[in-house]
């Protein structure tokens, strides 16, 4: 521990409050420290102030007056006074728990409690105190005071810097902890102190960073958004706003500027403005730009989520606020999600933007969208939560997002989520790294300026051959080669191991720890700081904590705690590889000797899974990430590790019984690594030659999907759906069923092959747009084809498969195409082959359905132009009424669909017609039956369904469009051949910053959102008529301009 004493207020203790990193303590003397006797308003305005939480360890203070006496009843509420025991409190994100340790007064003080109560309580108080924060007390009167600091750090075995403020320093022990990073020690009045802390809430500084400067049309006004702020969330506390005074450095960069930027891309905003960092492709500012634009024109309808595919270590990070930069300076408000960041509430931003939106309106005079940005190390292990941002919030907004390669075939099936721009590569060419050189040289001090012999030597130095082909730490190692002046020689290997050395000193447990840090780092996880064993703890902080570290080791914020990673996944492949050879890291993990850099990991993460501390809630998101990445068995996309299957089942088991008991992805991801290991076990290994224990996996794995379901039951926010559990448990039994079929265990084959259907079947019913189910579906149906021998049965399977075949290949969201297409093709020769064709001849005259939807479907997939389809049509009505089902009105719906697209009378009866049966609702039909609903006239019944599609992408992230014909409302007079100009009465002028409705002609009471900002007309009036048009998106119908057409 170092003591500090300071006798100044540090800026960063200011950033700590207000960035929500901060907790109060207030001590025995805080009374005659703050005079709250005789002047509550001076409590209360310390209280006021957004600290994480508050400790109170005098029963005399008057916390409840206090409180009343906060600007406004919402402040006041947030902050929730705990006098019980606070173990089954929930506290919501804008709460400030106020525990108060010792009662609020005599009667109720903890004195009256008898001991074993009081220790409980006091023990379950300090146990909430948020970890790893800033600590400051106020009133520190002797070891009473101070012990809560020394009993959280028992507890927690590590936790943040400590401020005290007291004059009293003779009537207390300050070594009473050598777990405390720094304490600090204030000298000054302890008055002072707390004056200064009442003057924060009025601080210009905090202020600036809430003033904007945004495009009025004309100009740009500036706008503060101070107001708009929850002081118990504060947004600045997960995001960056970029500010007036951030676009309007001016100037010209010198060194440090660079020196700055390369140290820490996410620093400042300065080196942007100055034009420090290279640009290596304007084009992706262009469509950015392009796409706000659109925004700002078509408002929440232009809303979604562009996504930059990106190579580790490519600059993307510059990428990105390159790009923020520059909507700033076009004038649009931006939020950046802070680099050290893992955890983002939806809510937390849509509250910011809905009452930020009003006051940028009435200052601008127009509604402009937001642009909220994250990158990688943001978004790894869920895009799709990301993606929920544009859905929930209920205002235009763009969301950047930068994605690994791995991540993008995943965001391609996401709702409004799509690319702009190639892919970023960390690989460059000598004639862009010298255009670099060129670009950076006017900055760089003489002796750092570099030849093009350099640049290529130090191409060649930094490839490597990765995983997936060739690779380059070109951007990764450019700060350290470039801003040294000597050893240019060096080899960066070598040179990052002098590095990794100084800072170990020979420490063998520092050693393993940074090695389990650099293991998850490799695959973009960051590991929790409980993770850690507590001995190491306080030292890895330490240098995390500065930024310039010459590791690149960086600390971030997750919900419940801190996590430590590398900067960049290449830095920790590279201290892997130094591992991979060198006895003494190898020893350090007691490992003489590694096969593979593959079993180097392994060994790293069983080491990880093992502890307890993995079982924490804090951990649990890290333990998602881990096994849906690094852990993951997966033939196709990660084969190394199916390679491993058996070993990798041997590291889940180690985990604790606390991921066993609750963790559903866990136990998800267990059961599909199960499953492959039972499905083709590791035969040259005489344990598995014993079908008993390849009975055992499949049974176990059966079992872990079972109990991930009865926690998905009762679970609220469950992280896994029930839909994909099924799915899973029906892929399960049916390799069970596939293997005691090999066994000639017909019979339990039979029942478990049944189970699997019934699995895939609750699948569907939990949701039928789920293009990979609906793959598995079919080929399950195809397998039960060529395997049975009954024709009717072929028949009926077969035509179940090809139905579900031709869903998947007319879908938006194509996972597989070309496979899918391929088994399509299979079916339905299947269909035609052998005597099949009599056989569905005799069916039809019998009128069984299921031969004339498989001759439909036979003839749908052959036919080369309308006639043919409208002979298939004809031939789906001569189904007899009483055999009808769904499948007869679905086919039939596709066939209408493509032949006569705009008889809109017809499609919707079809529809209406499937509303009576047990057809099981895609979400795009759900769309396109709302949408025929208003062109036909039924307009109550559309807002019921477009009500129902609103609930549903609020919560998930279907992809969605809105076919061509159907974009516009037609004219049923012209045989909705054309767009319907019409008129729309204003029906309510709401206040600034609110939406405006008004009621198409002929649509009774149903109200439409207008889109004013595309109308030439100042202001829009109650009663006013207006000529419009009106066209349909994912949420609804909205009114524009007959321009619009």
């Amino acid at each position: 521990m170092s003591t500090i004493q300071v006798n100044s207020y540090d800026p960063a203790w200011s950033t700590a409050i207000f960035t929500h990193d901060a907790v109060l303590c207030l001590g025995e003397a805080t009374s005659s420290v703050t005079n709250v006797t005789n002047d509550i308003k001076q409590l209360a305005n310390i209280l006021d102030l957004p600290w994480q939480a508050v400790y109170v360890n005098s029963s005399e203070l008057p916390i409840v007056e206090a409180r009343a006496q906060l600007r406004g009843e919402e402040r006041g509420a947030r902050l929730r006074i705990v006098i019980d025991d606070p173990s089954d409190y929930i506290f919501g994100p804008e709460s400030v728990p106020v525990f108060c340790l010792q009662g609020l007064n005599s009667e109720s003080s903890s004195t009256n409690l008898p001991k074993l109560i009081h220790d409980k309580r006091y023990l379950n108080m300090l146990s909430k105190m948020p970890l790893h924060q800033f600590i400051f007390f106020i009133g520190a009167a002797g070891k009473n005071d101070l012990g809560i600091v020394h009993d959280v750090a028992q507890i927690a075995q590590t936790i943040g810097n400590v401020i005290i403020t007291t004059d009293q320093y003779n009537r207390i022990d300050l070594n009473f902890s050598e777990q405390l990073p720094s304490l600090y020690l204030w000298e000054s009045s302890e008055n002072q102190f707390v004056e200064t802390l009442m003057q924060l809430n009025q601080s210009s500084d905090y202020s600036e960073r809430f003033r904007l400067r945004l495009t009025n049309g004309s100009g740009f006004s500036v706008v503060d958004l101070r107001s708009c702020e929850q002081p118990a969330n504060p947004i600045l506390e997960r995001y960056e706003l970029i500010t007036e005074s951030d676009v309007a450095v001016a100037g010209e960069a010198v060194y440090s500027d660079l020196k700055d930027y390369m140290e820490n891309p996410a620093k400042s905003w300065k080196p942007y403005a100055l034009g420090v960092p290279f640009q290596r492709d304007r084009n992706y500012e262009d469509k950015l730009l392009q796409l706000l634009r659109r925004a700002l024109v078509q408002g929440r309808a232009a809303s979604g989520t562009m996504y930059i595919s990106a190579d580790s270590g490519s600059g993307s990070t510059t990428l990105m606020r390159q790009l923020c930069y520059a909507a700033a300076r076009e004038g649009y408000p931006v939020l950046v999600a802070r680099s050290e960041m893992r955890a983002f509430d939806v809510r937390q931003i849509d509250t910011f933007i809905r009452a930020s939106q009003s006051e940028i309106e009435q200052q601008t005079g127009r509604v402009l969208p937001w642009l909220i940005a994250y990158d990688s190390q943001n978004v790894v292990g869920d895009f799709s939560l990301i993606c929920q941002i544009g859905r929930k919030i209920g205002r235009p907004v763009i969301v950047l997002a930068i994605l690994t390669p791995e991540m993008q075939p995943h965001a391609e099936e996401l709702w409004q989520s799509h690319k702009i721009g190639p892919d970023y590569r960390n690989r460059v060419t000598l004639s862009e790294a010298v255009e670099l050189g060129k670009h950076l040289s006017q900055v760089l001090k003489p002796e750092q300026t570099r030849s093009q012999q350099d640049w290529a030597s130090f191409i060649t130095e930094v490839s490597r051959i990765g995983v997936n082909g060739p690779e380059s730490l070109f951007w990764v190692a450019l700060r350290f080669w470039l801003l040294r002046s000597s050893n240019l020689d060096e080899p960066l290997r070598k040179w990052l191991k002098r590095m990794f050395d100084s800072i170990i000193a020979d420490d063998e447990d520092l050693r393993a720890a940074f090695l389990e840090i650099a293991v998850a780092s490799k695959y973009r996880l960051t590991l929790p700081i409980g993770i850690v064993p507590a001995s190491q703890r306080n030292a890895i902080l330490s240098i995390a904590r500065d930024r310039s570290n010459p590791i690149a080791l960086e600390r971030f914020r997750s919900s419940a705690t801190y996590e430590i990673g590398f900067a960049h996944p290449l830095i920790a492949t590279e201290l892997l590889r130094i591992a991979e050879s060198n006895t003494s890291y190898l020893n350090s993990i007691g490992k003489s000797r590694c096969y593979s850099l593959h079993d180097l990991e392994l060994t790293l993460f069983e080491r990880i899974m093992s502890r307890n501390e993995i079982g924490h809630t804090a951990c649990s998101d890290f333990v998602t990430e881990l096994v849906s990445t690094a852990l993951r068995v997966d033939p196709l996309e990660l084969p190394s590790n199916y390679e491993e299957r058996d070993r990798i089942v041997q590291i889940y088991e180690k985990a604790p019984d606390a991921l066993f008991d609750s963790h559903v992805i866990f136990l998800h991801r267990l059961a599909i690594a199960r499953r492959h290991l039972a499905s083709k076990p590791p035969l040259s290994e005489p344990w598995w030659r014993d079908v008993s224990h390849i009975r055992e996996q499949f049974e176990l794995a059966v079992g872990h999907i079972k109990h991930a379901l009865r926690i998905v039951e009762v679970s609220e926010d469950s992280a896994d759906l029930p839909e994909n559990l099924f799915t899973t448990l029906g892929r399960t039994y049916e390799r069970w069923s596939e293997f005691e079929n090999n066994q000639n265990n017909f019979d339990v084959a039979r029942k478990f092959d049944e189970s699997a259907g019934k699995a895939y079947a609750l699948a569907n019913q939990k949701n039928p747009d789920n293009m990979k189910l609906a793959i598995s579906m079919a080929n399950r149906f195809l397998r039960h084809a060529q395997s049975v021998e009954n024709e009717r049965e072929k028949i009926r399977y077969l035509v179940e498969a090809v139905s579900l075949y031709q869903k998947v290949v007319n879908s938006d969201v194509r996972p597989a195409a070309d496979e899918t297409v391929k088994m399509l093709s299979i079916a339905l020769e299947m269909l035609k082959a052998g005597s099949g064709q009599e056989l569905l001849n005799r069916m039809m005259a019998n009128g069984e359905e299921v031969a004339f939807i498989a001759v439909a479907q036979m003839r749908f997939s052959e036919a080369v132009d309308d006639s043919q389809l409208i002979d298939v049509i004809s031939l789906i009505d001569e189904i007899p009424s009483q055999n009808r089902t769904w499948r007869m009105h679905d086919i039939k719906y596709s066939l209408v669909s493509k032949v006569s697209q705009s008889d809109f009378n017809q499609r919707v009866d079809i529809l209406n017609a499937l509303e009576g049966t047990d057809y099981l609702w895609p979400l795009q039909k759900t769309l396109e039956h709302a949408i025929l609903c208003h062109q036909t006239g039924d307009h109550d019944k559309a807002e019921v369904k477009y009500k129902g599609i609103r609930s549903v992408l609020r919560n998930k992230g279907i992809k969605l469009y809105v076919p061509n014909e159907m974009k516009f409302l037609m004219d049923a007079v012209r045989c909705y051949q054309k767009p319907l100009r019409t008129n729309a009465m204003i029906v309510r002028t709401s206040r600034v910053g609110s939406r405006i409705w008004a009621i198409p002609e002929g649509w009774a009471n149903i109200r439409v959102q207008v889109r004013e900002r595309l109308f030439p007309i100042d202001v829009l009036n109650e009663n006013q008529e207006i000529p419009c048009a009106v066209q349909f998106t994912f949420y609804g119908p909205e009114i524009v301009p007959e321009s619009e057409l």
